[in-house]
């Protein structure tokens, strides 16, 4: 696990979750960027248990169109928008139990 962001080891310590720094984040839909060069191992960030995400106040755009128009492939070849846990998605699931009888 790594972290590019040069203060975050003194506010976690030995904290053993994956940790990383986005490159921007969008505030519509609370997603970050987070390109291959800031994940270091791709499959750390979907396996680890606990996740930290850093973000720049200044790095936010207010739409995906915005954000869209600021991913630089050029020289990454991998890349990911990330979001945490939907509200909405959780109570769909809860509705499908219910209507199956689950």
């Amino acid at each position: 696990m790594h972290a590019t962001h040069t203060g975050l080891k003194q506010i976690v310590g030995e904290w053993t979750g994956f940790r990383c720094e986005a490159e921007f984040g969008v505030e519509e839909n609370g997603a970050v960027w987070l390109p291959e060069s800031r994940l270091g191992e791709r499959s750390a960030l979907f396996l680890a248990s606990e996740v930290l995400v850093v973000l720049g106040r200044n790095a936010i755009f207010a739409d995906l169109h915005a954000a869209y128009a600021r991913i630089g492939m050029g020289s990454e070849c991998f890349g990911l928008f990330v979001a945490g846990l939907s509200k909405t998605a959780d109570h769909e699931r809860w509705t499908g139990v219910g209507a199956r009888g689950g």
